[in-house]
């Protein structure tokens, strides 16, 4: 009974992805984060300097199966205070990061002609690999709390058949803006604000964009 039933659904399995086209690629992308922080009234003067950003950019690769895509990277980037007026010029140059990307998007494709537009929405995991700040490492368990992020991103992807790649070969720009859950380091920040004034900080908020373009093969 119980071997029936794994074959019944590994035939199920197979008859999906038998039912599916199947895309592979990789490219590139660019990537500019945001850390905003939401004071209430009482707290504006204490937070007004402490917004940051993250800009950077890396390499992926992504496995689609015509509803959901798969990507993997490495994310190469910077991250800096808005303002930097009052730190050294060592400090100014802020932090270098290398982290892992993980993704899982649910899409929609809809045919245009020769073009395919889709819709797309899904998860985003960063995982800290390394990092530098003021040529010094980041240590390991510090990079985590700070960088590990867990991001939920919606656009639009458009696949491009390249006549030359006789209609296997495709270019696939996506964008994709997103917000994340809290760090760990920003979860610490937020209960020790609370418990020192609850009135002066409602939020810490994590937001960004994805440009990507890659190129891939349909099978």
């Amino acid at each position: 009974m119980k071997k029936g039933v794994v074959f019944l659904v590994l035939g199920c399995i197979c008859a999906v992805l038998s039912a599916q086209s199947i895309k592979v690629g990789g490219g590139g992308n660019f990537t500019a984060n945001f850390i905003t922080y939401a004071p209430t009234e009482d707290g504006k003067d204490l937070f007004k300097d402490v917004n940051s950003h993250m800009l950077g950019g890396g390499i992926y690769a992504f496995f689609d199966l015509t509803y959901v895509e798969f990507n993997a990277g490495v994310l190469f980037g910077n991250y800096n205070i808005d303002k930097t007026d009052d730190l050294s010029d060592e400090a100014k140059k802020g932090m270098d990061l290398t982290a892992l990307k993980l993704g899982l998007f649910g899409k929609l494709p809809i045919a245009m002609g020769a073009f395919t537009l889709f819709p797309m929405l899904g998860i985003d995991g960063q995982i800290f690999i390394n990092g530098k700040y003021m040529d010094e490492d980041i240590e390991a368990e510090d990079g985590r709390k700070a960088f590990n992020q867990l991001w939920f991103k919606a656009g639009m992807g458009l696949d491009i058949p390249l006549p030359a790649g006789g209609g296997k070969v495709f270019l696939r720009p996506e964008f994709l803006y997103g917000i994340r859950m809290n760090t760990d380091n920003e979860k610490d920040e937020l209960d020790a604000v609370k418990d020192a004034d609850p009135k002066v900080l409602n939020a810490i908020v994590g937001h960004g964009l994805d440009l990507k373009f890659a190129i891939g093969y349909s099978f």
